[in-house]
Order: C-alpha cells, then structure tokens, then sequence
C-alpha cells in the first residue's frame, strides 16, 4: 500500500502542474481496452500462511467519461483481470484469483501538435475479489470479497481521426487484503497487486470531423437559434420596376465603411481567445450592433508547425470559438466560418515552421446596406 500512495502522489503531483494546451476534442468519450496481467505474489496470513504464484493472465476494460478543455478528463470504468494459480509454498496448485473492479479515474492528457498525447492519473473505487478451487495443501479456499482498490495510470493516446485514438498504457492495480474462508472454514486473509498492460481505443463526442470545413469548400452557416434565421423577403410586386444605378463615390465610400475587417491572434497550439483577442472581438462587436450587421464572416489560419490535417482542425476551432465570442457580446448576425488551416499563411514560412502572424482569425463585419448599388424606382 506504501508504495500505491508514493505512485499516486507522483501523479497527483504531475496532474497539479498545468501547461498552455487545451484537449484535442472536449466533451463525452467511451473507450475499451484489452488488458495483459502480471500479478505480483499473493500472501497469505490467518489460517493459511504462504505466498501464491499467480500466471500472467488476461482481462478487459471498458470506461465512459468526459474530457474538459483544460486536459483533464474524469471517467468511470468497469475492469475484469484473471489469473491462473501457478505455486503456493513453491507446491503446485491449481485454481484462479480474479477481480471485477469498478473504479472512478482523473487523468490529465496533454494535446499538442504531434498527434501523440501522454497522459498520466490515478483511480479510486472498489473490486470484488473471486477465489476459485485453489488448493493450499491440506486446505482449499473457493471464496470471495469486496475490497477497496486503486491504480496508477501512465500511457499514450494516437490520434487516428479527431474523434478515434489508439491507446497504450500500463497501470499498477493494487487492493486492500481480501478476507477469505477456506475448506475447513478458517478466516484467512489475501494480498492482491497488479501490473497490466492495455491496448485500447478512445471514441470522443466532441466536434465530428464532418463539421471540418475544407479550404475548398463553401462557407459554413452556423445561426446560434432559431430566431436568429434571417426571414425570407417577398419579391416585390410584378407591377413595379427596379432599375439600379451606381452609388455617387461619397455614397459609395460611405457603404464600404459598413465592410469592417478585424485579425485576431492566438497562442501556439491553442483556439482559447486571449485578453487582447477578446478586447478585439469586443471592439468588433460593438461596431456589429451599431452597423445593424448582417453577417459577419470568420476565417481561421494556424501556422505551419504541426501535421496539416490537425492544423485544418485548430482553425475551425479557433473560428468556432471567435464566433461564440461575437454570440456571447450579444451579436445576432449569420455567422459564417471558413478553416484554411496552414494553407494561406500571412507570413510564408518553410513547413513546420511556427509564426504567431500565421496563429490568427480573420473577422469581416458586414453592416446593413453594405456595397455598391442601390435600388431605385
């Protein structure tokens, strides 16, 4: 047990120290895994006393939880883990140990560029211990109980899609002393430890990787609520004739003032909006309301550091989340949201490069009346 806690202390002190990164896809996820057993010896006190060698074994996991922005996600997992007798006393024995856990797990990923996220935690819960036939010499146990458990988590996540990730980990598995009966009905009492292996997959319900808009594509159209639709018009009346003529030039510059463009910049590997870029949305959104904006436009870059596909993602974010922004100052406007990804940077860098002129949204405000002609009877 001294050693669990120093292990979970370590995670707990790794979990504390927080870097500038934010999780690859917020929101609900469900992973599985397969699980490879390597028990440590079993000792037995009370009415039987020895150590039990256990084989390596097999088991399987399956948890469900939710992934915060920070990194840190918490989840819920039920585990099973098997093993084989091997030796009691170093005398051949036969039978099996195993576990059904249910435990509650706080594990902080970091996400950054490479597609390859560590993450490390620790887990609290409890495990429902199962005896079966193993013989101790001149007794058996074929018993069960309900012991207290908890695990150390250290491993990789592989981004295969934005949504699905390959998993790799190890954990350390250890519970309180299970206590047992055996043949003749003597109270005896089980060590248990374990070190798995696990290779799994991670589904998370974040942002699908549908909604991604492809640098050729057409603009995304995002109204925040129903009532926010723009109404349809009726044509005028088949009576009435419009002819159209060209806007005097004072007219015409004054229109162009309603066209407002506006760059904000973000950090590396980040769509969180900074102070200033929030001052910035601030300043635009202001204008919006006071132009009676129709629509504004918003278009995400990211630099050249980094793979291409993870780079078209960040930029869709970091539009996503400049337009929550505009909807948060209380601007009603479609909003409409491009994701160039590395592809039109501001600043031509070599690939792989990192420029914080190239981290950036672009805002184009639209206000009522914008452009150059102007009906007329």
């Amino acid at each position: 047990m001294q050693k669990f806690l120093g292990m979970c202390l370590v995670s707990l002190s790794v979990l504390g120290i927080s870097a500038p990164s934010q999780a690859e896809l917020s929101g609900p996820y469900l992973s599985g895994a397969i699980v490879g057993t390597s028990p440590e010896e079993s000792g037995f006190t009370g009415a039987n006393v020895g150590d039990l060698d256990l084989d390596l074994g097999l088991g399987g996991l399956v948890a469900a939880g939710i992934q915060f922005e920070s990194g840190f996600r918490f989840e819920g997992e039920v585990s099973y883990r098997h093993n084989g007798a091997d030796k009691f006393n170093n005398a051949a024995t036969g039978g099996s140990l195993s576990s059904l856990a249910g435990m509650g797990n706080l594990i902080w990923e970091y996400d950054n560029s490479s597609g390859i996220y560590p993450y490390i935690g620790a887990g609290i819960g409890v495990a429902y211990l199962s005896a079966f036939d193993i013989n101790l010499g001149a007794q058996t146990v074929d018993d069960s109980d309900v012991a207290m458990a908890y695990q150390g988590i250290a491993g990789l996540a592989f981004a295969v899609t934005p949504n699905l990730s390959l998993t790799a980990e190890y954990r350390y598995f250890v519970t309180e002393d299970a206590d047992f009966r055996n043949s003749v009905n003597a109270d005896l009492q089980v060590s248990y430890a374990n070190h798995s292996a696990l290779l799994g997959l991670r589904y998370r319900f974040g942002s699908s990787p549908e909604r991604v808009v492809q640098a050729e594509a057409r603009p995304f159209v995002r109204p925040v609520a129903r009532q926010e639709r723009p109404r349809r018009l009726a044509p005028p009346p088949p009576a009435r004739q419009v002819a159209q003529q060209t806007l005097p030039a004072s007219q015409a510059q004054a229109a162009m003032q309603l066209r407002q463009t506006y760059v904000v910049f973000f950090n590396t590997d980040s769509a969180n909006l900074t102070a200033e870029a929030r001052a910035t949305v601030a300043q635009a959104s202001a204008r919006a309301k006071a132009d009676r904006a129709t629509v504004i436009e918003l278009t995400g870059h990211t630099d050249r550091a980094g793979p291409a596909a993870y780079n078209l993602r960040l930029s869709q974010r970091r539009a996503e989340n400049t337009a929550v922004e505009f909807r948060n100052n209380g601007v009603t406007a479609d909003a409409r949201l491009f994701a160039r990804g590395e592809t039109d940077p501001a600043v031509v860098t070599p690939d792989g490069v990192s420029n914080p002129r190239n981290r950036r949204v672009e805002i184009v405000v639209q206000g009522e009346g914008d452009g150059m002609i102007k009906p007329q009877n």
